[in-house]
C-alpha cells in the first residue's frame, strides 16, 4: 500500500502529470498517463533495488562465511595428524568431562553442523567444498609480502591455533563464539543476518548494505518535497506545537497506533498523509546511518583490513612501523572483495 501511495501521489501526479482519485485517472495535464515513462523508470528502479536487497541477504543468511576445516597440505600433515589423534581422544570422553562451548567442531556430527539461516531453515556446512575453500584462501594469503622477523605485521601473516577448535587456522581466521566455529577473514558476527560474515559472504554483506542505502536515499530525494508541503499545511491548519497540535506524539504529530488501527478498520487504509509524515524521516535517518556503515566498511577495504582487525590495531606512537602484509593498494584490495569485473560489481 505504501508503494501505491507513493506511485499514485508523487510519480503520477508531481512527474507525469496526472490528477488521480483513488486508483482512477481523473485529469491529465499533458500526455497519456498509462505512457508515462518517468512511472516506468521509478517502477524499473524500485523492482531492481528491491530482487538485489532480498536476493543479497538472503546470501547473507544462508552463504556460508567461509569455515576452517581440517586440511591435509604436506606442510601441516604431521601436526594436523597429531592435532586429529588429540581430537579423537577427545572426542571418546564422557560429554560430562567437557564443556560444550569447547567442544571441536570435528566431533560434532556433519548433520548438526549448521550456521546462519532463518527461523527453522539453516544452512548445513559442506565439508568437502569448506576445506577446498581453505586451501584456496591458504594460496591467497601465501602471496602476501614478507620481508623480514624484525617487522611488526598487523594482522599477522602466520597461521595460528585455536584453542576452542582444537586445530591450525589460516592467517586472519578467527573464533566466533555464537557460531562455535572459526572463520576466514572473519568481519564480525551479525545479528541482523543470523550468521558470520566473513570470506565467503563479505561481498554479499557490503552490497546489501549498499542497495538498502541507496533505496533509503532515493525513497527520501522522493519523499522531500511532499513531507514539507504536507507539514506545512497540517502546521497552517492546526497550528504549531513542539509536541503536536493534535496527537501531542512529537513533532510530527502522528497518531497513536490505536487511532491507526481504528482509521484502518472504518476505511481499509491509513491516511496518506500520516504514511507520508513517518516514511520520510525513517528513510533518511535510516539512510544517513546505513551510508555512514557503508563508508566505513570501503575505507576498512581499501586499508586491506576486516573490522576485527581494525579494532585491533596496536596503540603505537609511530604507527608507520606496523605492516599489513595482505594490504595490496586500494584497487586490488576493492578488486579481492567486490570482483574485477566493474560491469558486474553491483550484482
Amino acid at each position: 500500500s505504501s508503494y501505491r501511495i507513493f506511485h499514485r501521489t508523487i510519480v503520477m501526479e508531481r512527474w507525469c502529470g496526472c490528477l488521480t482519485e483513488g486508483d482512477k485517472e481523473i485529469f491529465t495535464l499533458g500526455g497519456e498517463c498509462k505512457n508515462c515513462k518517468w512511472a516506468t523508470i521509478h517502477t524499473s528502479v524500485v523492482v531492481f533495488l528491491t530482487i538485489n536487497i532480498i536476493a543479497h541477504y538472503l546470501f547473507c543468511i544462508f552463504r556460508s562465511p567461509g569455515i576452517v576445516v581440517p586440511s591435509m597440505d604436506s606442510n601441516d600433515e604431521n601436526n594436523f595428524r597429531t592435532i586429529n589423534n588429540k581430537i579423537h581422544d577427545e572426542c571418546n570422553e564422557s560429554n560430562s568431562t567437557r564443556e560444550d562451548n569447547f567442544a571441536p567442531h570435528n566431533c560434532i556430527p556433519t548433520s548438526q553442523l549448521k550456521i546462519g539461516g532463518c527461523c527453522f531453515l539453516r544452512s548445513r556446512i559442506n565439508r568437502e567444498a569448506e576445506r577446498e575453500r581453505c586451501l584456496r584462501y591458504r594460496i591467497q594469503c601465501n602471496d602476501s609480502d614478507v620481508d623480514n622477523q624484525s617487522t611488526v605485521y598487523h594482522p599477522t601473516p602466520c597461521a595460528t591455533y585455536c584453542h576452542k577448535c582444537n586445530m591450525f587456522r589460516p592467517p586472519r581466521a578467527h573464533h566466533c563464539k555464537i557460531c562455535q566455529v572459526c572463520v576466514l577473514q572473519m568481519d564480525h558476527h551479525c545479528p541482523w543476518v543470523n550468521n558470520c560474515i566473513g570470506y565467503n559472504n563479505y561481498r554479499s554483506f557490503v552490497l546489501l548494505i549498499f542497495y538498502l542505502a541507496t533505496g533509503c536515499i532515493y525513497g527520501s530525494m522522493l519523499l522531500c518535497v511532499p513531507f514539507f508541503k504536507i507539514m506545512k499545511r497540517h502546521i497552517k491548519i492546526n497550528g504549531w506545537s513542539l509536541m503536536g497540535p493534535l496527537y501531542a506524539t512529537g513533532l510530527l504529530d502522528l497518531p497513536p497506533p490505536w487511532i491507526l488501527w481504528s482509521q484502518y478498520k472504518e476505511n481499509g487504509k491509513v491516511d496518506e498523509d500520516v504514511v507520508l509524515r513517518a516514511a520520510f524521516p525513517f528513510m533518511l535517518i535510516v539512510g544517513i546511518l546505513l551510508t555512514w556503515f557503508l563508508v566505513s566498511h570501503l575505507k576498512m577495504i581499501t586499508s586491506g583490513y576486516t573490522t576485527l582487525e581494525h579494532m585491533a590495531r596496536p596503540d603505537c606512537v609511530d604507527c608507520y612501523s606496523v605492516v599489513n602484509p595482505f594490504d595490496q593498494g586500494w584497487k586490488k584490495n576493492l578488486t579481492q572483495i567486490l570482483g574485477a569485473n566493474i560491469f558486474f560489481v553491483l550484482f
